[in-house]
């Protein structure tokens, strides 16, 4: 009779491909073993995941030869464990530690801003990526310098101290890259006048002036002119709605 060897797994597998793998694409893991084997005791594959299950995006093939990660996620990360059985005379098994490749990608985009002349900004974005990634701004298409530009850069955030309105308004792009490429999440700046508000009043009598803030109304030292109607009015692209009170003074 022949003499019964192996099973041995060959030296290049468990071959992963592509290498290396790439978070959100198929990943393959291929294992490959020679030996003797008979219909009584045949050649069999087996996959375990170490510390975890696999993932219901995986897939065999191959008589269990191949394992095919769909569309990839950082929770298939992990140690793999090819295992091959020739009935139950012989065994082998190797390991193989996948760790995923991740071009860059927003977790938080820039988000568009509208601020007031004189106003303090800080802009912040934030990606994901492996290798880790590194951070670089744009204005209008170009590569901010920070004197020039009268901002300062630290990272993954763009901070203008006092706005300006000529100087500052523009679109802006933060750039994520890492060795796989670079990323773009950009948005506007509108950098806004402040209003002036011009009022002409006539009347017979003492006239009091209030500057409303932020829709708040103070009334100080308060006396029996200040009674009346007070109606509060707010208004938007789709109408206005109108307020009135009654106000006392005992």
């Amino acid at each position: 009779p022949k003499a019964k060897w192996g099973p041995t797994i060959l030296n290049d597998f468990i071959l992963v491909n592509p290498s290396p793998p790439m978070l959100g694409h198929s990943v393959r893991l291929e294992c490959f073993a020679v030996g003797s084997q008979t219909n009584a005791e045949p050649m069999t594959y087996d996959w375990t995941k170490k510390d975890g299950e696999l993932g219901n995006n995986i897939k065999f093939s191959d008589l269990n030869r191949v394992l095919t990660i769909e569309n990839s996620r950082f929770e298939n990360e992990g140690i793999y464990r090819c295992v091959v059985m020739r009935g139950k005379s012989g065994r082998d098994e190797k390991d193989f530690a996948l760790l995923l490749s991740a071009k860059p990608y927003f977790v938080l985009p820039l988000k568009p801003q509208h601020i007031d002349v004189g106003s303090h900004l800080t802009w912040r974005c934030d990606a994901r990526g492996r290798p880790k990634v590194t951070y670089s701004w744009y204005k209008n298409g170009v590569l901010i310098d920070e004197k020039r530009d009268n901002v300062k850069i630290q990272g993954n955030m763009l901070i203008i101290n006092a706005a300006d309105k000529d100087l500052h308004s523009g679109m802006y792009q933060c750039g994520a890259s890492n060795t796989f490429g670079i990323t773009f999440s950009g948005a506007q700046l509108r950098v806004l006048d402040g209003a002036e508000l011009n009022l002409d009043v006539s009347a017979n009598e003492n006239v009091h002036l209030r500057l409303l803030t932020n829709g708040n109304l103070f009334l100080n030292n308060i006396n029996a002119n200040d009674a009346g109607n007070y109606s509060c009015k707010a208004s938007n692209t789709l109408g206005e709605a109108t307020f009135t009170i009654h106000f006392r003074v005992t």
